[in-house]
């Protein structure tokens, strides 16, 4: 895995001038938001492809228009692409990069909470396609991160919100202490630089530490999925509706749902999953599922990437501790999703 850096942005702006020298020409790909609200504050001088904005754009269309827009601003492999927004403009700047002429070396620029922790480390990159997530990708260990916590002041509340999901994630699959340290701390709206940076270090080592064993997602790595194997569908699912869920609101629904998953199968204790439940529901606002999309929740879940003959699925056995690849089925689906409504009666 390639180097994840930490900035200030004032070293940002200076480091990233340094390095445009060496290149033949720097062409940042952002996102509408993105460009409107961070690309100034990077400092540099740059051709832009700018991306509408949304997880609904992380397809095929956006990436054929980047290699479109490459191709006529002359780009060659001597060239440097920087990829500026939140998961969706890293997953999908760093695909259409891998691939345009066999690889351009780019970086990582995450300005959301969920890049900074999650999307941007680790060398996975991809567009979702035909209504899946992350159906068409490539392994990418060439690319870096540049993490500059300054930029999360140009969030709304709820993109940065919903990243407490995977923090939470990282702890409850690897780090017990910091989980239970989680649960205790004020429920703050804003936290300081030195707060937030520390959260952020401390997710980015979890997640390089199942990477550097595990660089292609055969084996260990593939614990970070907790959460994910619902939450993937439940996302899906709302992607084709008129009110899509962030990534990290899925998440945190797939997390509960899975959570009680584990503690029906007496892997957790009643304590743990209210602890993981509340905790939750305090730091991200959830809504309740129609039961009427229940079942198209489960297809959707049948055809995750990481199933084989049978819906595969990371569980707890307590916090900090995981199994891999554990069938999970359509009963404990559906009766997880209606545990999960339950829970938003509760803390609603």
């Amino acid at each position: 895995m390639k180097s994840v850096t930490f900035f200030t942005l004032d070293k940002l702006q200076s480091h990233l001038q340094s390095i445009a020298i060496h290149y033949s020409k720097v062409v940042c790909i952002a996102d509408s938001n993105t460009f409107k609200f961070c690309f100034h504050r990077l400092g540099i001088n740059a051709d832009t492809i700018v991306i509408p904005a949304g997880e609904e754009h992380k397809n095929i269309a956006s990436c054929i228009s980047i290699w479109e827009q490459l191709t006529q601003l002359n780009v060659d492999r001597n060239a440097l692409i920087l990829s500026l927004g939140g998961g969706m403009i890293t997953d999908l700047g760093s695909f259409a990069a891998s691939c345009f002429k066999r690889g351009v070396t780019h970086i990582n620029i995450p300005t959301s909470l969920l890049g900074m922790v999650d999307a941007s480390v680790g060398g996975k990159t991809g567009i979702d396609f035909l209504g899946f997530k992350n159906q068409i990708g490539v392994f990418d260990s060439a690319c870096e991160s540049y993490i500059c916590s300054d930029l999360l002041s140009t969030l709304p509340a709820r993109e940065l919100n919903s990243a407490w999901s995977e923090i939470i994630k990282h702890y409850l699959i690897h780090d017990e202490e910091a989980f239970l340290e989680f649960t205790k701390s004020d429920n703050k709206s804003t936290l300081s630089y030195n707060d937030m940076q520390g959260l952020i270090e401390r997710a980015v080592a979890i997640k390089s530490h199942f990477v550097s064993q595990d660089p292609f997602d055969k084996g260990v790595r593939k614990a970070l999925n907790f959460g994910h194997t619902i939450g993937h569908a439940i996302e899906s699912y709302y992607l084709t509706t008129s009110a899509p869920l962030l990534h990290g609101e899925a998440v945190a629904i797939g997390l509960i749902a899975e959570s009680f998953i584990t503690y029906n199968r007496q892997k957790i204790s009643d304590i743990d999953l209210n602890s993981i439940t509340s905790t939750l529901h305090y730091r991200i606002a959830l809504a309740p599922i129609h039961p009427d999309a229940f079942e198209s929740i489960y297809s959707l879940a049948l055809k995750d990437k990481k199933n084989t003959t049978t819906i595969n699925c990371v569980l707890l056995y307590g916090i900090g501790q995981f199994e891999l690849d554990v069938p999970i089925h359509h009963d404990e689906i559906l009766l997880a999703l209606n545990h999960y409504n339950s829970t938003c009666e509760q803390y609603t």
